[in-house]
């Protein structure tokens, strides 16, 4: 059969899965009784590890086969979208599955962790033999693969493990159904374009969240995603879970729920709704601008999670948000809590009614919350039907479905959606979600089937760093053409031949930072394209050794926005930046010894962060300054993220005022904080022994700062009235609990969470080759201080100082700074390019070979700061390719910066005069800029200045017209 053929034949049995095999056990169908009971359960494996990316389309959702999706402990988060930027409209996810068994409530559920599925079939739970590292997989297969696979390439791991024996559905081919078997025309059923599959059952352990016996239930979960050129696809991710019963008796009242915690952007200023008509439960930003850490700015979108199929066409039938705090409308307490929640009923056992906060304020029960349009009541910003809103906040909510009943091996299906959508305005971004609702649950109506047409036949160009680059960073940041797509596999190897490979990523974008590779050795790198049909080309080889140390953290300087973290005292009166210290790193730059990348003055410890730490939470608190102090009493901790344990800590946290760094501190403004706590250890230790301690282990151990054996993340909260109140409630709690206890909710409410956290994620470890060197944290009488306001002078990071780069494009970084300057002399005389208003990174357009020296500096009122030079060495021309002559033909080039943070440029060139028309898109298709329209332009070359500097970070198009030829380009708008 020709390859076409197979191709159509292929993209045909997709389209036909829908109505043959993957619904071929319909819900309600009767299956054996299966094995696991509450009274046998026993914990065989431990919690699953394996994680994959559902990134086909316009998102990146990273999924765990734990019951939570998008975030676990130690890993952070990732739903991404647009993919490829750093805004994310959905923090975490989890399922919740709660009912009663002869009476007594049983629950599987959880927020943050700890867990309560485990890998595998409801079968496998209690079996001795079961092999938990096989159970503990997920199976991931792209259409692609299966049309590369017709095309006569390699089946991929994933296909031919494909688990149809644990229920993962088969497209049957071979007239079997009994069976698998790729060669004689079975395959994995592919929802969309990407699918994953995996199984997990509530048995296989200690239910520690809630607190309850298991339900005995297995739940098997297909997700998938993909692109169709409609929105309401393209921005959405799917989930199907077939629930299955193993229990002796009926679960009855039975609910299904999907716990968020959606951070829209920023989290500090969402607002909540739901839609029952439409299944729809929903986040969307309180104003037009959407401003905080990670936010979107203008034109705030909204985000929501839709009901699509649930067990006996329920539907959506109940929606509740609760604050992220104790007390009965607060934080899930348990089984019962959880529980109540899934039936929009308040912790206590009070209905939720309308009006106001949902208790109390009318006796009209409910059970969906916020159901009012956005501005009418009851919504978040008119709760008493005359206007009064709500404060603006981080909004968790459930939205589930229920009751329902389930015999003995019966199952049930329920399907599911992530959603997004973008309007002018933050309500039209409503009003888009809803629409976005009834388009997709159309399309899914109508066989989710979408034409995909062919694999990309463009080349990346490789970019930078240059063929033959040296001194670059272990931690390198790798940039190439764009080909007009979004997605490419990068490679980074060793080898020439790529045998070891030590990056290979799918990536949205062109760029790409490494994790820090070994220093002092020449990598190998390259680039192919890809989309939803399969892979183009590779792109030829580049090589680069590396010879420069990490490079710091961006955001771990105060320089035009950034925070400085630094040590301004040590024990016994040791200077920081004194002869003796052995680190001076930032003395000169912020005023004290810079501990964020390096070691402190005393060489006995280092301060990183575990995910985003105090450089993405303390802006918002500027001007005010803040200091941890190691002292002799220390201060009281909380583990308020999960069991509410108190501990003493040696160290204090506190809010020290607008000190900045050449000035001293005035004690008498100084507020202290009260610290929290989170362990980052618990997979190695019991909770109550991991959140009992504080420590740090050796640098040796664990370079990169994650899961250290004993070490706890460090935050600050602010207390409701002071300090000394709060510590004196709990430290005679605390004594009378042997030293570490969980704090009554009367003395947990000493945290006053509504301000935020000024200082998140901070962990310490340490040199043992150091005198100082203490596994309880550093010695008393260190100081750190984390300083929010301008430090005067910039800093340069790459090329290093000497370094003698080679590529088309050259890019320049620094911190801080908004001048640059590029001379041919160190005294620049001969300065051959000045901007009073670079960005960094500074992607040079063309030199010519030979040595330069370049600096960044900080306009002031009356003069420019500039750095000390640094030189880089040019053996060829930065640009390979000369704009020089007259174009061939009609083109344009790859856009310099990008991606870009305010202002970028695109040559172009014209063959002959014509009228050129300049428009761009967002990744949407609206226009957002008019660069050109009908303008006549001579022949040769010209270019296109664009500024994006009000844009919201994301993916943009510029269209070029001249004549009857059109041509694009693909931008990365940074912020």
């Amino acid at each position: 059969m020709p390859s076409s053929t197979l191709k159509a034949a292929v993209v045909l049995l997709g389209s036909l899965c829908l109505a043959t095999f993957a619904w071929a056990q319909s819900s309600g169908k009767i299956l054996p009784a299966l094995s696991a009971t509450a009274e046998s359960a026993s914990a065989v494996c431990p919690t699953g590890q394996a994680t994959v990316n559902l990134d086909i389309n316009n998102a990146r959702a990273r999924l765990y086969n734990t019951g939570g999706l998008y975030f676990r402990q130690n890993q952070g988060s990732i739903y991404q979208l647009p993919v490829g930027t750093e805004r994310s409209p959905m923090f975490s996810s989890a399922i919740w599955i709660g009912g009663e068994v002869d009476g007594a409530l049983r629950m599987a559920a959880t927020d943050y962790g700890p867990y309560e599925f485990w890998p595998g079939p409801l079968a496998s739970a209690t079996d001795p033999d079961t092999d938990c590292a096989a159970q503990d997989r997920m199976y991931s297969v792209f259409l692609r693969d299966l049309l590369a696979y017709e095309n006569g390439e390699p089946a991929t791991a994933d296909m031919l493990d494909w688990p149809w024996q644990l229920g993962a559905p088969v497209l049957d081919g071979d007239g079997d159904p009994n069976n698998y078997d790729l060669e004689a025309g079975d395959r994995p059923e592919v929802l969309g374009q990407q699918t994953i599959w995996w199984v997990m059952n509530d048995a296989g352990g200690e239910h520690d969240w809630s607190g309850s016996e298991p339900l005995n239930m297995e739940v098997q979960v297909t997700a998938f995603a993909a692109v169709a050129g409609l929105p309401a696809v393209d921005n959405a991710t799917l989930y199907r879970f077939r629930l299955v019963y193993g229990g002796d008796a009926p679960l009855e009242n039975a609910y299904f729920g999907w716990h968020a915690d959606a951070d829209l952007g920023s989290a500090a200023d969402d607002y909540a709704g739901s839609d029952s008509t439409r299944g729809l439960a929903f986040v969307y930003n309180a104003d037009d601008n959407d401003d905080g850490d990670g936010g979107y700015g203008s034109m705030p979108p909204a985000t929501g999670v839709i009901f699509i199929e649930t067990p006996e066409d329920l539907g959506l039938t109940n929606f509740l948000t609760y604050d992220f705090n104790t007390g009965i409308q607060g934080n899930p307490e348990g089984a019962e809590g959880a529980y109540a929640y899934l039936q929009s009923t308040w912790q206590n056992g009070e209905p939720l009614t309308v009006g106001g906060n949902g208790l109390g304020f009318s006796e009209e029960r409910t059970r969906y919350m916020f159901a009012g349009e956005p501005g009418e009541f009851w919504s978040e910003s008119n709760t008493d039907d005359r206007g009064l809103p709500n404060t603006p906040t981080d909004r968790r909510f459930v939205a589930s479905t229920g009751p329902f009943t389930m015999q003995p091996g019966e199952s049930t299906d329920l399907l599911a959606a992530v959603i997004w959508a973008q309007g002018s305005d933050h309500l039209d971004s409503v009003a888009e979600l809803r629409e976005t609702a009834d388009e997709l649950r159309n399309v899914w109506d109508n066989g989710f089937d979408f034409q995909i047409g062919d694999a990309p036949s463009e080349v990346p160009g490789l970019v930078s760093p240059g063929d033959g680059a040296t001194g670059q960073p272990v931690d390198a940041i790798l940039y190439w053409a764009d080909a007009g797509l979004t997605r490419y596999q990068l490679q980074v190897s060793p080898s020439s031949t790529f045998e070891t490979l030590v990056v290979d990523e799918l990536v949205s974008g062109t760029t790409f930072g490494t994790d820090a590779l070994p220093q002092d050795v020449t990598h190998f790198w390259r680039v192919r394209a890809l989309n939803v049909a399969g892979f183009g080309p590779w792109s030829e080889t580049f090589s680069f050794l590396t010879g420069m140390q990490q490079r710091p953290a961006q955001d771990a300087l105060r320089l035009e926005g950034n925070p400085a973290f630094v040590q301004v005292a040590a024990p016994d009166g040791f200077d920081p930046c004194g002869s003796d210290a052995a680190s001076t790193f930032g003395c000169a730059e912020v005023g004290g010894n810079f501990v964020y990348p390096s070691l402190d003055a005393t060489a006995s410890y280092i301060m990183s962060s575990n995910g985003f730490g105090p450089e993405r939470s303390i802006g918002v608190f500027a001007p005010n300054d803040f200091e941890l102090r190691f002292t002799e009493e220390g201060s009281i901790a909380v583990n308020v993220f999960t069991s509410s344990r108190g501990t003493r800590v040696p160290f204090e946290v506190w809010d020290i005022g607008a000190v900045g760094p050449f000035s001293e501190n005035d004690p008498s403004d100084d507020v202290q904080l009260i610290p929290a706590l989170f362990a980052d250890n618990e997979a190695d230790l019991a909770e109550e022994e991991a959140e009992c301690m504080f420590g740090y282990t050796s640098i040796t151990e664990d370079p990169l700062g994650f899961g250290w054996p004993g070490t706890q993340r460090i935050y600050g909260y602010y207390p409701t009235t002071t300090y000394d109140e709060f510590e004196a409630g709990a430290q005679s709690e605390l004594d009378a609990a042997g030293g570490c206890g969980v704090l009554s909710p009367t003395v947990r409410a000493g945290i006053n969470f509504s301000p935020g956290r000024p200082l998140q994620r901070i962990v310490f470890y340490g040199d043992p080759e150091s005198p100082f060197f203490q596994t309880e944290g550093p010695l008393p009488g260190h100081v750190i201080r984390f300083y929010t306001r301008t430090i005067e002078t910039p800093i340069l990071a790459s090329p290093s100082d000497g370094a003698a780069p080679e590529g088309r494009q050259l890019s320049l970084y620094w911190y801080g700074g908004a001048a640059l300057q590029i001379s041919r002399d160190i005294a620049f005389a001969d300065v051959v390019l000045e901007d009073v208003e670079a960005e960094s990174p500074f992607g040079i357009p063309q030199l010519d070979a030979g040595t330069y020296y370049w600096r960044a500096g900080n306009i002031t009122d009356t003069d420019t700061l500039w750095t000390e030079p640094w030189s880089f060495t040019l053996a060829t021309p930065v640009s390979a390719e000369q704009i020089s002559g007259l174009p061939e033909v009609f083109t344009i080039r790859a856009g310099y910066p990008n991606p870009f943070t305010s202002t970028t440029t695109l040559p172009y060139g014209l063959p002959e005069a014509t009228d050129v028309t300049a428009s761009v898109f967002d990744l949407l298709g609206r226009r957002v800029a008019t660069l050109a329209q009908n303008e006549r332009r001579p022949a040769g070359w010209h270019e296109l200045r664009i500024d994006g500097a009000r844009w919201p970070s994301g993916v943009y198009f510029v269209e070029l017209t001249a004549g009857d030829q059109r041509v694009s380009r693909r931008l990365v708008k940074i912020n």
